[in-house]
């Protein structure tokens, strides 16, 4: 299904700035990456597949974010959702753009 091929490179360039860079960070071949984006993800190793959805932190069936269980965010992640609740609309579209922007800087990307 190239539906699904469609959808995991769009999630990919929504937070790399290339599938290249993405496929560095992952540890996946960059030829490979694009292939299997270009014939469909079906088709590729599972493996591979769950490696990426979860350096993307997406379920690898759906393809949707992994929602982590209730209660299970970090003191850090509550405190800044908390801050984030008690923003408009218009302050949450400035977050949103800001997150955005800062996470295509290599030097904030988590080491892990």
């Amino acid at each position: 299904m190239q539906e699904r091929s469609d959808k995991l490179k769009d999630i990919i360039l929504q937070r790399y700035p290339s599938v290249r860079m993405f496929a560095q960070e992952v540890g996946i071949p960059h030829g490979t990456l694009v292939s299997a984006l270009n014939n469909g993800i079906d088709g590729m190793a599972w493996g591979r597949l769950n490696a990426v959805c979860e350096k993307l932190q997406i379920d690898p069936v759906s393809l949707e974010p992994v929602r982590p269980e209730r209660g299970k965010n970090t003191a850090e992640e509550k405190r800044l959702l908390a801050y984030y609740e008690l923003l408009n609309t218009e302050g949450k579209s400035k977050v949103d753009a800001y997150l955005k922007d800062i996470s295509m800087i290599p030097a904030y990307y988590e080491k892990k």
